[in-house]
């Protein structure tokens, strides 16, 4: 090299100026794949070599990972509820029907305005005493106390529930179905044909899906939770090397 620049330095400037840039020439084209290599990596994205920048990448990553985190969080309790919320009407439907049937039969020479005032009355009561009884279901979904434990101390979880859950509406429909000397259907005809296996099954299906719907959340979690650590190791990998990872 140092004899080949000697044999330039004696040549006329311009006859040396040409040859030198041919051998610029030959040389890139020679080294092309590294010259590429090189100049993307110096300008795509060069001030992420800086360990500021490298941080700010990462604690991006972290508050995405938590957002989706406690997104899935946020829509555990809402999931649960919307179960609820189905089943409620169902249970409002049902009771609404038999009492419908029972206010026609034991009714039946009563005037139909007077039935149709104490049907509205019953299923008044009947919708805010379900009001009662799904917010001590939240509250007891927020608690979660009843995930991870046994199936026997889970079935004996829910029919603690259930006899909580039923003396709550009972105490609701007591205070607020005003029984008159007008009264068609009392409620103690109503709680002594109330079918509360139907209502127990119910309460179990709504336990069980409550459980099921955090152990899906747990799972989504682990995904994301295992997505985040091989991107932060990527891009740890990377940056160690001076590159660039992708997407970032």
């Amino acid at each position: 090299m140092a004899d080949f620049l000697n044999s330039i330095a004696k040549m006329p400037p311009v006859f040396a100026i040409i040859i030198l840039l041919l051998a610029i020439i030959i040389l890139g084209f020679s080294k092309w794949d590294d010259l590429t290599g090189l100049f993307r990596w110096l300008t795509k994205k060069r001030a992420f070599r800086t360990c500021s920048d490298c941080l700010l990448i990462m604690m991006g990553m972290k508050d995405k990972y938590q957002a989706d985190i406690d997104e899935i969080d946020k829509n555990i309790l809402k999931a649960q509820m919307n179960y609820i919320e189905i089943q409620f009407q169902d249970t409002l439907f049902y009771l609404a029907s038999t009492f419908r049937k029972d206010i026609t039969t034991i009714g039946a020479d009563r005037d139909i305005s007077e039935r149709l005032e104490e049907m509205a009355l019953y299923r008044e009561a009947l919708r805010n005493a379900l009001f009662a009884i799904k917010d001590e279901f939240r509250r007891s979904f927020k608690e979660n106390g009843f995930i991870d434990i046994s199936e026997i101390e889970f079935s004996s979880y829910v029919k603690m529930k259930f006899s909580s859950l039923l003396t709550i509406g009972r105490e609701y429909m007591s205070q607020h179905y005003t029984e008159t000397a007008k009264t068609i259907v009392g409620l103690q005809h109503r709680f002594s044909t109330f079918d509360s296996t139907r209502f127990e099954d119910m309460t179990f299906n709504c336990y069980r899906n409550a459980k099921q719907i955090v152990f899906d959340a747990r799972k989504k979690k682990e995904v994301i939770k295992s997505n985040f650590h091989d991107k932060i190791d990527g891009f740890v990998k990377h940056a160690t090397k001076g590159q660039i990872p992708e997407g970032c």
